[in-house]
């Protein structure tokens, strides 16, 4: 027995290392004929994906879609290795002594630890990873922004599904507390001294419904308590009834969070201040001490949804300018931050840039070594900028320059410690390449002629090409009349902005026209229909597809399309077409009727082609409460049994007498919410309109 086991293991090792069998001697073996493993699409989100070393030397480089770390050698300026870490790396931030390089794995849930100190063993090489597990479940969901305490002791990481930040102790690499962040998604994250700065991406805009209890009491309010109750057992519609999108100045809008972290960050601290009042999606984060005070900018744009929020001027009256792209400075001293101020980095409204000028979605950020100059990221227009730091308007833009596709992160190497002048290292994401640039004197900008290759290529990038390129057309502003906004402008990371919108589109069973929320792109393979509700363009024909002026939109007029299972690519194709001609064309003529197609919109058909096969591939990351062992919870098991089983005390309002009828949630004789996709189509009570998915 013992020389059979023995036996065994040996001959398993052989097998494992490749060796021949015994068994097979004078066989010849068929080569693999399996694919490699394939992977999703998640679009995951990017927040400094690449790094500086403290002493100049390394840069690192997020290659997000090939799930490792590129070192490239400010030296030489080219790639000399390569770190595997997790699924979808996303930040990158050093340790104050430069010994360590931590990494935020947003779908790994995780936090890759790199040793970069070149005398030790273990140099360029995954050395811990940070997680938090209770029960199977991960308590360290979607990380992103990475900060460090000042004397290297504590780490604070970014959890943005959870609004929270992580304290981990950076010599267990355990995590020994969090602090809850009051607003959505918080991402980036900035030291100087004794204060932690968090902003909050999904900011909002103090935005809502005209929804009050007493119409009476509330005259800017046009939907009172008794109007809900009628939504809720009656019609969802609200017919006849002006739902205004209004700013309630009650509401909460907090976006930079501070902290006190003098003595460390304790488990649930309180911030000492916030800041409201800056735009509502906040992508980058940068500081400097500023004599006594802390400067703070903050890259971001602003929606403009409460400027067509009033019943009867829809989307098309704002000209094509659903955002306005801006840099925000804020001051703070002992923790204390007084008024933000915001500067347009383009021409203001109603004027439209120039060609070649527009900065669409600000995005990485970094300061030159002497304050003067911010120099940022225009992701959207695949372009850098640089922008004087005392300035207050568009005016005040020094420089611009194209890069590769959509640029997210930036770092600068100084060329002295009290200069405006440097490197800048500009990874361009989605064109997998790092563009290195002059940053002159007064802030010019120029390619560095003396990189052999300039780009830089990085990453190992398994998407497949046409994918690629229709991410770079979803996230290209050029999609738009102005050049000002992308589909990812509303979609950011393929998830939501979370804001109301009146874009134009009219309910017939509505009287009228309702303000609408965005809604992910994530998931649409699994999503029949697609949620698209005729606003300026509609794919599927119906009662709600109308352009503003009342006719039919251009995709009703060919006949539109049946959006089924089977036959999904044509849908995508038509939602793109929709799009185009809709939301991100100015209304007014001549508008952007005559595109390269034949039919309204900017992009050529290989584009709206490839962006319609990028829209078919973007999934949704793991659910955060999803146990290793997936097992269902009680809760859970209830809750679907809540929304899908026909419970007597449901039945109720226009359905009260179908009783023969299952009435849920989930499936009525209208259809709503039904399996396995949790939507349906053309709706009878909401006349026509695409029911959203429940997912996500």
């Amino acid at each position: 027995m013992r020389v059979s086991i023995r036996l065994l293991i040996v001959a398993a090792c052989g097998l494992a290392l490749g060796l021949p069998d015994p068994g097979e001697a004078g066989r010849r073996r068929r080569p693999p004929s399996h694919e490699a493993a394939g992977r999703l699409t998640f679009a995951s989100p990017q927040v400094n994906p690449i790094a500086l070393s403290p002493d100049e030397s390394l840069l690192l480089v997020a290659s997000t879609t090939s799930n490792q770390v590129d070192v490239i050698s400010t030296a030489t300026n080219t790639v000399i290795g390569e770190v595997p870490v997790g699924i979808d790396p996303g930040t990158i931030a050093f340790k104050p002594d430069g010994s360590e390089a931590w990494v935020s794995n947003h779908v790994s849930d995780s936090v890759s630890v790199i040793d970069t100190n070149p005398a030790s063993a273990g140099y360029l090489t995954v050395v811990e990873t940070v997680q938090d597990l209770v029960g199977g479940v991960t308590e360290f969901d979607e990380p992103t922004g990475i900060a460090f305490k000042g004397d290297g002791s504590e780490a604070y990481v970014a959890l943005s599904s959870r609004d929270d930040v992580a304290i981990v102790d950076t010599t267990s690499y355990a995590v020994t507390g969090r602090v809850h962040i009051t607003a959505q998604d918080p991402r980036a994250l900035f030291v100087l001294g004794d204060y932690l700065y968090v902003a909050a991406f999904e900011s909002s805009n103090q935005s809502e419904l005209s929804i009050c209890e007493d119409l009476a009491d509330a005259p800017d309010c046009t939907i009172d308590a008794s109007d809900i109750a009628a939504f809720a057992i009656d019609d969802p519609n609200l017919p006849n009834e002006i739902k205004d999108i209004t700013i309630d100045p009650g509401l909460p809008d907090r976006d930079l969070f501070v902290f006190d972290i003098s003595a460390g960050l304790s488990d649930g601290a309180l911030p000492v201040d916030s800041v409201t009042g800056m735009g509502t999606l906040l992508y980058g984060l940068v500081g400097q001490v500023n004599g006594g005070a802390h400067d703070l900018w903050v890259s971001q744009t602003d929606a403009r949804n409460d400027a067509n929020g009033d019943d009867g001027l829809p989307l098309a009256d704002l000209d094509n300018r659903m955002f306005l792209n801006q840099l925000t400075r804020v001051s703070c001293t002992s923790g204390s931050c007084g008024s933000p101020t915001r500067m347009d980095v383009e021409v203001l409204v109603p004027s439209q840039p120039a060609a070649g000028n527009a900065l669409a979605t600000p995005y990485g950020i970094v300061l030159t070594s002497d304050g003067s100059t911010v120099v940022a990221t225009a992701a959207a227009s695949s372009r850098i900028f640089s922008y004087d730091a005392t300035g207050t308007t568009d005016s005040d833009v020094l420089d611009r320059l194209d890069v590769g596709e959509i640029p997210r992160g930036i770092a600068f190497v100084p060329s002295g410690p009290s200069t405006d002048a440097g490197t800048a290292y500009v990874l361009n994401t989605l064109g997998n390449s790092v563009s290195v640039v002059t940053v002159g004197a007064g802030g010019t900008l120029a390619l560095d002629g003396t990189v052999a290759v300039n780009p830089i290529p990085v990453g190992d990038d398994p998407t497949p090409t046409l994918v690629r390129l229709g991410r770079i057309a979803f996230n290209d502003a050029d999609a738009s009349t102005s050049g000002t906004f992308s589909c990812a402008s509303c979609h950011p990371d393929g998830n939501t902005d979370q804001l109301l919108w009146r874009i134009g589109g009219q309910c017939q069973a509505c009287n009228g026209e309702e303000p609408r929320t965005t809604m992910p792109v994530r998931g649409l393979r699994d999503t029949v229909p697609l949620h698209w509700d005729g606003a300026l363009g509609d794919p599927f024909g119906g009662p709600s597809g109308e352009d503003p002026n009342g006719n039919a939109s251009p995709s009703q007029t060919a006949g539109g399309v049946t959006c089924e299972i089977d036959n999904q690519q044509a849908c995508f194709r038509h939602l793109v077409e929709a799009s185009l001609s809709g939301v991100m064309c100015d209304q007014d003529p001549p508008g952007c009727a005559n595109g390269p197609t034949g039919e309204p919109g900017l992009l050529d058909d290989t584009e709206r082609q490839n962006m319609a096969i990028f829209l078919e591939r973007v999934s949704y990351p793991p659910a955060r409460e999803r146990p290793i062992g997936d097992v269902v919870s009680a809760m859970a098991l209830d809750g679907f049994d809540d929304f899908f089983r026909d419970n007597p005390g449901n039945r109720g309002g226009p359905l009260a007498n179908s009783l023969a009828e299952p009435v849920t949630c989930a499936d009525t004789t209208a259809g709503c919410h039904e399996l396995p996709l949790g939507t349906a189509s053309n709706s009878e009570t909401l006349g026509a309109f695409e029911a959203p998915t429940m997912r996500g």
